[in-house]
């Protein structure tokens, strides 16, 4: 593993010279890998750390969001697709991963106030 500024760059196991992109979840997939190596390392030799990326997630605007997701058992394969369902799919994936109950229900809450009563934008003028 080698550093770049603040982002951390895992190596590909299967590449010599492909890292992949400098995100938390690689990271935090090789963690339980490096752990295990670590715990074991007199029984078991090391592995090669290879990640698969489940998908992406991205919302784009009130209740419109796009989604690329891998398909299960099939490499290389991914659907694609936007708009409401890929929005409450994104809600319902965040909201389960909050800790706690209480977080989680606060921000249910919040979000179905937001449903009903938009966020207020006020802009001041200054009139001189």
């Amino acid at each position: 593993m080698w550093a770049i500024g603040d982002c951390a760059a895992v190596n590909d196991a299967t590449s010599e010279t492909r890292a992949h992109r400098p995100l938390s979840l690689p990271c935090a997939r090789r963690r339980f890998l490096l752990a295990t190596s670590l715990l074991n390392w007199k029984d078991v030799p090391a592995r090669g750390f290879h990640f698969n990326s489940l998908g992406a997630l991205c919302v784009v605007g009130h209740q419109t969001a796009c989604a690329e997701l891998r398909i299960p058992f099939v490499p290389g394969k991914f659907l694609r697709f936007s708009g409401l369902f890929a929005w409450l799919l994104w809600r319902g994936i965040y909201l389960a991963k909050l800790p706690g109950l209480e977080r989680k229900i606060r921000v249910l809450i919040d979000w179905t106030i937001e449903l009903f009563f938009p966020r207020d934008i006020v802009q001041t003028i200054d009139l001189k």
